[in-house]
């Protein structure tokens, strides 16, 4: 065998002491509509009430977030604002949830 086609197939071949890291999988995001689905599903409202319950608390929780507190909102967890930057077009936070251990 030529030199060149050792060389190219000792290239081409797997590292044997080099491992590969599993590639992350990205969950899908819970997006505002499949939230008020869920509602309705859980709780038998109509999907219009839904709507209006889940926006509700999305807003209640949202500003109780502006204001620094703390939720403890149970099954969900005790989330509190971590760090908090302001930067143009937007406000960044970075957020830690403590959820009890199943």
């Amino acid at each position: 065998m030529a030199r060149a086609e050792q060389t190219a197939k000792i290239a081409d071949a797997p590292d044997a002491g080099t491992e590969t890291a599993p590639a992350k999988s990205v969950k899908p995001a819970l997006r505002k509509r499949d939230l008020i689905d869920r509602v309705a599903a859980e709780t038998g409202l109509k999907k219009r009430q839904a709507k209006q319950a889940t926006e509700a608390l999305l807003v209640a929780m949202g500003e109780a977030v502006a204001r620094g507190e703390t939720l403890a909102l149970e099954p969900f967890g005790r989330m509190r604002v971590a760090r908090s930057v302001d930067r143009e077009g937007g406000h960044t936070l970075t957020c830690k949830l403590r959820r009890k251990s199943a």
